[in-house]
């Protein structure tokens, strides 16, 4: 069997291992942005049979800053998160990135890097299943 991907990067790289709280907030959410969008992108083009350009539009949409504040919202109201998971997603949303998303307010932006931040942790950690748990809160209802 093939080794996983992230697997794959480590080893043909000769990455160290990690602990993700050696990390800052804006670090894991830089990376946690990454995933998060490559995440979106898979189910976006494993669902939709169509063109680029409405795979991009589509996309777009559920990657945008307001669309990661919503799903945030979603996540906290529902409770979902363990202990450990909430501290990480607080530090990302009270850190102090340098720029702010055109397309949405301050408050947006904050709940959006604190969950890149989070989706980055998680990476990092290895736990992907529960990233994907996580990010399905946007597909339900479709």
């Amino acid at each position: 069997m093939d080794k996983d991907f992230v697997a794959a990067i480590k080893d043909g790289f000769d990455l160290p291992e990690v602990d993700a709280s050696q990390y800052s907030p804006l670090e894991l959410a830089y990376l946690g942005d990454c995933v998060y969008e490559t995440v979106i992108r898979s189910v976006t083009c494993y669902r939709k049979k169509t063109s680029v350009k409405n795979l991009n539009k589509a996309t777009v949409e559920m990657v945008r800053a307001s669309a990661q504040a919503a799903l945030a919202d979603k996540i906290l109201a529902d409770k979902i998160l363990s202990e450990e998971e909430l501290v990480v997603y607080k530090r990302g949303r009270n850190s102090n990135p340098a720029g702010k998303a055109k397309s949405a307010s301050r408050a947006e932006y904050m709940k959006a890097t604190g969950l890149e931040t989070l989706v980055g942790y998680l990476y990092i950690e290895g736990r992907y299943d529960r990233i994907v748990e996580l990010i399905k809160g946007l597909y339900q209802g479709e």
